[in-house]
């Protein structure tokens, strides 16, 4: 049996079974892309991989399942099953037949390293390679991955991409889309996110999300030990206007109340620091690219907020993370964290997550605001004279509610553009822009609508 173009694993997870969805309604587009396209989806349970396959049989309009026709030709996925991400020798088969796995089986910190290794095994062990992509959120889990495997990657032809959902697309394929908008004669300074949600009533996100957030929380001491020994290793990305002595132009915020309250000028907002994982794949993706000697690619300063619709909103938020950051450190206090998240979290995650109606309500918009000096100004400007940047781009990302809705479609854009762009997607353990920036990612997005990036000042 030939291998097919991509598996999901995990495909009747929360996220899986939508991944699969989003692709079943894109089956014409991918057989377009690709020559004989063929898929699978993969998990433990035949049983539930087979309801998710006659969800997918009325998203394309196949008549029977077990149609052999249908399966062979694409239309339909093939079911793996019986594989199980704590047995490494299932995973191993699952990988060797396929050249693209898309994990989606979290925590990733718990369950993912197997999948990567498995990845790996296989493409060593028969000598064809699989490429893989998830959508962790989770900041260890993705650099202890680059600093364990990127070099056994690499020298396998293995493209191993985490962080393809919201978490981080938007952000870090948007950072390489605002450089791009500054125009050629500017060199990058610096860009500020600001990520905003938005919806017409009451917000609830999905459970994954938070237990992500409190494993994250729960890791600071061994990711501080992981990221000495990993940026030891790599490149510093410092911008040029910093090693000349320049100003990158980021705003500060306006700080009260010993600085817990922050007002940002730029996004007119109170903000608070980014605490998701998307700084920390920006940075990672432009440490990548120095090392990879991207040709003419200049770092930037990066930082991120979350924007706050008002004061009170802002204070809420301080008291709820106080406490949730309190009760990581301890084991006991993990366990009340994910036992109630809908009451450490004031109702805004819960294990049932949020209604069809509150899906449809939400949306998201990453605001980036990027700067960068002329190189007609950085020619006369004195090293040490901290001259700001003297152009501006303000980018846009917007899409639907974020976990349910808009990870989906930023991941199969990333499948998409893995599996048609061939040699033009880097090898290793990377991040997304590090993988991508030669693709057509960007143009993939944009043109589908959903998930958008536009220069908007």
């Amino acid at each position: 049996m030939s291998r097919t173009h991509l598996c999901v694993l995990g495909a009747t997870g929360f996220t899986g079974k939508r991944v699969a969805y989003e692709l079943a309604s894109q089956i014409s587009t991918l057989h377009a892309e690709n020559k004989g396209f063929t898929w699978s989806i993969a998990g433990r349970r035949a049983s539930a991989l087979e309801e998710v396959l006659a969800q997918i049989m009325k998203i394309v309009g196949a008549a029977d399942g077990k149609d052999s026709d249908n399966t062979e030709k694409g239309l339909l996925p093939r079911i793996i099953s019986g594989v199980d991400v704590t047995d490494v020798g299932s995973l191993v088969k699952m990988a060797s037949q396929t050249t693209l796995v898309l994990n989606c089986v979290g925590p990733f910190a718990e369950l993912g390293e197997n999948v990567v290794k498995a990845v790996l095994d296989a493409s060593e062990a028969t000598g064809q390679v699989t490429h893989y992509a998830d959508v962790t959120g989770e900041t260890y889990f993705i650099e202890r991955m680059v600093r364990l495997y990127r070099d056994r990657a690499a020298k396998l032809g293995c493209t191993i991409i985490h962080a393809a959902g919201v978490d981080s697309i938007p952000t870090d394929i948007g950072v390489l889309y605002a450089k791009m908008q500054l125009g050629a004669d500017v060199v990058p300074a610096g860009i500020e996110m600001g990520f905003t949600l938005q919806s017409e009533g009451r917000m609830t996100f999905n459970f994954a999300t938070y237990a992500s957030a409190v494993a994250g929380f729960a890791s600071r001491k061994e990711l501080s030990a992981n990221r000495k020994q990993l940026f030891s290793a790599l490149p510093r990305a410092t911008p040029l206007a910093v090693e000349k002595g320049l100003s990158t132009g980021a705003v500060k915020p306006k700080k009260s109340l010993g600085g817990l309250v922050q007002y940002h000028d730029g996004f007119h907002s109170h903000v608070m620091p980014f605490f998701f994982t998307d700084p920390a794949v920006v940075r990672m993706s432009q440490s990548l690219m120095l090392e990879a000697e991207v040709k003419d690619f200049q770092p930037i300063s990066f930082v991120g907020y979350f924007t706050l619709p008002s004061l009170l909103a802002q204070l809420v938020v301080i008291v709820f993370l106080t406490l949730f950051a309190g009760l990581c450190d301890f084991a006991f206090g993990r366990a009340l964290l994910l036992r109630y998240p809908s009451f450490f979290s004031g109702g805004l995650f819960s294990k049932q997550g949020p209604t069809q109606e509150q899906i449809d309500q939400t949306s998201f918009t990453v605001t980036l605001i990027a700067r960068g000096h002329s190189k007609a100004l950085l020619a006369g400007a004195a090293p040490g004279s901290k001259i700001g940047p003297d152009v501006t781009a303000t980018i846009k990302v917007r899409g639907p509610e974020p976990g349910y809705v808009a990870t989906p479609i930023v991941f199969v854009a990333a499948a998409r553009s893995i599996l048609k762009n061939g040699e033009a997607v880097n090898r290793g353990v990377l991040t997304p822009a590090a993988a991508l920036h030669r693709t057509d990612i960007i143009k993939v997005l944009n043109e589908d609508g959903r998930v958008t990036m536009k220069k908007v000042a």
